[in-house]
């Protein structure tokens, strides 16, 4: 049941001149304290989001003024979509400051920016720098203006203190401050939301020198700080600015303002410890000297130069080093742009014919969805032969971001898509993958149509014929795989309503981006994903559907191999690990695969598995 308005907190949540009213259960207090406060005098509350509990024991419901409701969340998804529809209705009122999806942090009177968009390393860098003594305002949005002096003036910097939302760290605790524990800290399909100590809200700070970093983090880069010039650093400025449309020129006399007050560097690392006598030193530096141009330049050469003889001196010592550069150089990542109707994702390994034959042909067959479509290639080998021909092909297609994302390689690396898409309905496909006209058109009707359902939805495989399909897959072993295509005769006509299945395979499934549940980060290698994904959405209370006008080629032959490593040992583990998370049997699992690769084998494999499950290496 609701809960009464004696047991509901109501207060507000403010950004520089801007309030919106919140309410939420009072037993939720740990989460909100000193991020919530009543309402300035003079600053008027007009627009709400409430965070109510569900009918349904655990969950909750998210009421925004201008959204429609999000309903049956976990906690960890809700408290993800409150703070999304707070940010968002803070920011479309805010036209005197630019606001930037950035990260804050101060010393004494300087100030350290951190734009970049999701994934980038913002997080990371900013768990750092508070590590280092630096005051944390926020790692997510951040506002600049200049003082009542005029151009000459103060900068000033505000930050929208919220919780803070780690989307591909394993261990946040290791940049914690010595011996640090979080206040709350709950899972959602964005990531691991920690409310950290002292978080409590920034006021809005004047300070007369500063720093920006445009991070770029890629596990194994060499560390690089490439200096800036104004103009380069006002393009990332706008590129990185959420209220353009509320700002004169689009906020470019924001922008250029302060990259012309303000060094701005362009960072790359691979690894925090990399920062370590090097980056607070240099940022110290630049707060204490306020460099020209020429002494940043040679100071950011010097340190990149000393640790390329680092990772030189540790490589030649068959030393292992998180900082040797990759043999091929790894292509930077495109910005994000305005998000489309529908983010089209695929995560790849050395396939670009595969990529390329797919985009060009969903463009080809859809002309009329032009500007309504964002194409996420996540290349899950950075470095890799195909990564250049990847980043380069977006120069020519409209809404297309290449995104270098090798920290795992995978089933997993899939959540990549979901977590940089930026529209809100997600269609993830294979590299290889090819859609009937008039499919992807259909899609996005069926989505916006059903705006809140948390379903997946999937839709029949055809064969090389073109005639035979499988509408899913029954749940049943068969050499080493979960699954075996069946097909529905529901299915055979494309104008027929969707259809619950039990399972399907994974080369094409569509979902509200809000709405996926992840795969468990611990999963490596390949296989163990249908299913498991289905029997996830099941238990959130989605359906699993097909629908029947979702129709889609799949390549299955390789004449020249896997490009990835695919083995016994990562599919089994998988497995256990997916079907342990979810409360499943394996007897089932232990005996087919007994009988497949021998008792002894099997016997070990499984063994193996266990012994890291029992000590807590593969939890979810």
């Amino acid at each position: 049941m609701y809960l009464s308005f004696v047991e509901m907190r109501q207060t507000s949540i403010q950004f520089g001149s801007s309030c919106v009213a919140v309410s939420y259960p009072r037993k939720l207090d740990p989460w909100f304290d000193d991020l919530a406060t009543p309402p300035n005098e003079g600053v008027a509350a007009t627009k709400r989001v409430r965070l109510c509990p569900n009918r349904q024991r655990g969950r909750f419901d998210v009421f925004s003024s201008v959204n429609a409701p999000a309903r049956g969340l976990e906690l960890g998804e809700a408290l993800a979509t409150f703070w999304e529809r707070v940010t968002f209705l803070l920011i479309e009122d805010i036209h005197d400051a630019m606001v930037l999806h950035a990260a804050a942090l101060c010393h004494e009177r300087g100030f350290v920016l951190l734009p970049g968009r999701s994934g980038s390393g913002k997080t990371r860098l900013s768990l750092w720098y508070r590590a280092q003594g630096f005051d944390l305002g926020t790692d997510e949005i951040v506002s600049t203006s200049v003082g009542t002096n005029g151009m000459d003036g103060p900068i000033l910097i505000g930050a929208l203190a919220r919780p803070l939302m780690l989307k591909s760290l394993t261990d946040p605790t290791s940049l914690l401050r010595t011996d640090e524990v979080p206040l709350e800290q709950q899972g959602s399909a964005s990531g691991l939301i920690l409310k950290l100590k002292h978080s409590g809200p920034w006021q809005q700070r004047a300070l007369d020198r500063g720093l920006i970093l445009f991070p770029h983090f890629s596990s194994g880069s060499p560390l690089s700080l490439k200096t800036l010039t104004p103009g380069e650093a006002t393009l990332h400025l706008l590129d990185n600015c959420l209220n353009v449309r509320n700002l004169p020129r689009g906020g470019l006399a924001f922008a250029g303002h302060l990259a012309r007050r303000v060094p701005a560097i362009s960072l790359e690392y691979g690894d925090t410890a990399q920062l370590n006598r090097t980056l607070d030193v240099f940022t110290r530096q630049v707060f204490a000297t306020q460099p020209s141009a020429d002494d940043l330049l040679d100071l950011c050469e010097a340190l990149s130069a000393r640790a390329a003889t680092r990772s030189a001196y540790a490589t030649t010592n068959n030393k292992k080093t998180e900082t040797a550069a990759p043999e091929r150089a790894i292509p930077a990542p495109t910005l994000q742009r305005f998000p489309r109707r529908i983010t089209i994702g695929m995560a790849t390994y050395d396939d670009y014919d595969g990529v390329y034959f797919t985009v060009q042909s969903i463009r080809l067959s859809n002309p009329e969805l032009e500007g309504a479509l964002e194409f996420v290639i996540i290349d899950n080998n950075p470095g890799g032969r195909c990564s250049e021909a990847l980043s380069d092909i977006g120069a020519s297609i409209d809404g297309y971001r290449y995104l270098p994302r090798g920290e795992w390689s995978g089933t997993a690396i899939r959540n990549a898509v979901f977590e940089e898409a930026s529209s809100p309905f997600v269609l993830c496909i294979d590299s290889h993958v090819l859609l009937v006209p008039g499919a992807l058109r259909r899609l996005i009707e069926y989505f916006e149509a059903n705006p809140d359902c948390r379903d997946l939805a999937q839709g029949p495989m055809i064969y090389d014929d073109l005639r035979t399909t499988a509408t899913h897959m029954e749940p049943r072993w068969r050499a080493g795989m979960y699954g075996t295509w069946s097909e529905d005769s529901r299915g055979a006509d494309p104008t027929a309503p969707g259809f619950d299945i039990p399972m399907h395979g994974l080369g094409l499934f569509a979902c509200r981006r809000v709405a996926w549940p992840g795969f468990n980060r611990n999963f490596r290698g390949f296989g163990g994903e249908e299913g498991y994904i289905h029997e996830k959405f099941r238990q959130r209370g989605g359906r699993t559907l097909c629908l029947p006008f979702l129709r889609w080629l799949h390549r299955f032959g390789r004449p020249f191999g896997a490009p990835y490593s695919n083995r016994w040992e990562d599919r089994i583990r998988n497995y256990v690990i997916g079907f342990t998370e979810l409360g499943l049997d394996t007897a089932e699992m232990e005996a087919h695969f007994a009988e497949l690769l021998g008792a002894e084998t099997s016997a070990q494999i499984f063994a193996g598995i266990k012994l890291d499950l029992v000590a807590g290496l593969s939890s979810a």
